[in-house]
């Protein structure tokens, strides 16, 4: 899992893993951090007459991490990531486009820095990583050892086709299968099949594992995804489960049904499904989600959401104020919790109370409370955890997760503190503190210094639905994607041609994690990251 995710180049975090920068590396960084500098090449007199602008962005170039040993933040591992032309990335970006990525280990017995891991990327003429390499540090040779690559092949309009996973051979000196993945795509750019397979040394061929085979309706709405599992014996596939999903006019999703087939008798069996209702905003109001009883043949309540929102009109944001979440009691609704949201005049929000309700007593009793600042341009600066005490019959402090970004909104330092009940903040041996270092380097523009699009997508961490919001510099169709953290394709839809766009997605079963949503327009294409906490 960790090498498939650094070698993806996902979410940073996950790539490789807590990190400290070594001596040598950490002095670079830490002048780039003082003052970030820009490329030689960012110097538009050095640029071709063609190029008509230089647009100067930021790029992750190092994180460093230390954690609280009781006595101090002692470091624990790092890393830094090396680039070449215009390519980048940082925190919140889809992939991370590096030449070379390094981590270190470190050593509190010596106070010293050792080589673990490198990961290596080389790229085509469309910046698409086409090999990704993985070596460990080998302390006998001193040197890097081979130990797993990608090598990815992709079509004309920069859809991967097959990634291949391979393990060196420490043996034979060479490159072994392991398991692949090749997808294909309807004439609307959508991702039809993804199928998985694994190397067979006895026959050195492929051999199938599982299959996901997508429809999408007329307006390019994913309709159903189809898990197949292969089965040796008949070499056919075989069905597993079916997901499907019903919309409405206007592309918002009704109902998300999934069902098993039962290998007996060769038919789909209902299994669990969502229903989803909304005001005449477009937001959504409920969420419903049933179970299927064999026995009565029909779907049973199970448990369901209810939604209020700020007052406002079509063209306005209208903020979710509260969430009751509610449990199907044989034959009446029981409330559970209730969760109540406030936010600033720039819509950040500020608050989130979370309150349980007492059957006993017929009344809510406060669970926690989380409270947020934020500078002007909405970058959260801290986070703070309050738990409700019975016996002071009010809040307390409980943990406290404070923030710095840099002028291009990227993450630039982070630390956590524990509250003591003697009335101050301390660090406890859970809490870190982290730092991330950045380059400026300069993107060639053609007759633009503007980005292609803005995307906002709020709220993040979402519980039960995230808006989308696009807007492009030039009207153009696109395809919406939304991945796990693995890369998988967990939905996708096309939008007609626009200059902007807005969605209020359910994500009630999404599982929690970190997911990707990629937009895929005619002429560019943006990404952002955000995550499911239910």
């Amino acid at each position: 899992m960790k090498a498939q995710q650094l070698l993806t180049g996902l979410v940073v975090f996950a790539l490789l893993g807590t990190t400290q920068l070594n001596a040598q590396v950490q002095s670079s960084l830490i002048k780039t951090h003082q003052g970030v500098r820009a490329k030689e090449n960012a110097d538009p007199a050095n640029l071709p007459s063609s190029v008509k602008a230089i647009n100067i962005s930021s790029r992750l170039i190092g994180m460093n991490f230390k954690t609280f040993n009781g006595a101090f933040y002692e470091s624990t591992d790092s890393f830094a990531f090396t680039f070449s032309n215009n390519r980048g990335g940082d925190l919140n970006s889809e992939f991370l486009l590096y030449d070379n990525g390094y981590l270190w280990s470190y050593n509190p017995g010596t106070g010293t820095y050792y080589n673990f891991e490198r990961a290596t990327q080389t790229f085509d003429l469309n910046n698409n990583p086409i090999m990704q390499t993985y070596q460990l540090w080998d302390i006998a040779s001193k040197s890097w050892t081979n130990e797993a690559r990608y090598l990815n092949t992709y079509d004309s309009r920069h859809n991967i086709l097959a990634s291949i996973f391979q393990t060196w051979d420490i043996s034979a000196l060479n490159w072994r299968n392991n398991d692949q993945s090749i997808y294909t795509y309807n004439s609307n750019n959508l991702q039809v099949t993804e199928i998985h397979q694994v190397w067979n040394t006895s026959s050195d061929g492929w051999n199938n594992i599982d299959k996901y085979t997508h429809t999408y309706t007329w307006n390019r709405n994913m309709a159903s995804q189809l898990y197949q599992n292969w089965d040796d014996a008949t070499q056919d596939w075989i069905n597993s489960n079916l997901v499907q999903m019903t919309y409405d006019a206007l592309n918002r999703m009704l109902t998300y049904s999934n069902q098993v087939w039962n290998t007996t008798s060769g038919v789909w069996e209902n299994d669990i499904q969502y229903t989803y209702a909304y005001d005449s905003y477009g937001d959504e109001i409920s969420s419903l989600f049933q179970t299927w009883n064999t026995q009565s043949n029909s779907w049973l309540n199970y448990s369901r959401h209810l939604y209020s929102y700020e007052s406002g009109n079509i063209v306005s944001i209208r903020n979710l104020l509260s969430d009751l979440y509610e449990i199907w009691d044989s034959a009446a609704w029981t409330h559970v919790t209730n969760v109540i949201y406030t936010y600033n005049a720039g819509n950040d929000r500020l608050t989130e109370m979370r309150e349980i309700y007492n059957s006993t007593t017929s009344s809510w009793t406060n669970l926690y409370l989380y409270a947020s600042t934020y500078d002007d341009r909405h970058n959260q600066l801290s986070h703070l955890e309050q738990t409700w005490s019975i016996a002071d019959n009010d809040f307390v402090n409980s943990s406290m997760v404070e923030r710095s970004f840099n002028k291009y909104n990227q993450l630039s330092s982070l630390i956590t503190n524990t509250w003591n009940p003697g009335g101050f903040w301390q660090p406890l041996t859970s809490d870190i503190q982290e730092n991330f270092y950045y380059e400026e380097y300069g993107a060639t523009v053609i007759n633009s210094l503007q980005s292609p699009a803005s995307i906002s997508i709020y709220p993040s961490p979402a519980e039960n639905y995230v808006n989308i919001d696009v807007a492009w510099n030039n009207n153009q169709s696109a395809v919406i994607s939304i991945f796990d953290a693995l890369g998988k394709l967990y939905t996708q839809w096309e939008i007609a041609k626009t200059d902007t766009y807005h969605r209020s997605l359910s994500v009630s079963n999404f599982p929690v994690g970190n997911y990707f949503i990629r937009i895929s327009g005619e002429k560019d294409q943006i990404a952002k990251q955000f995550a499911v906490l239910h």
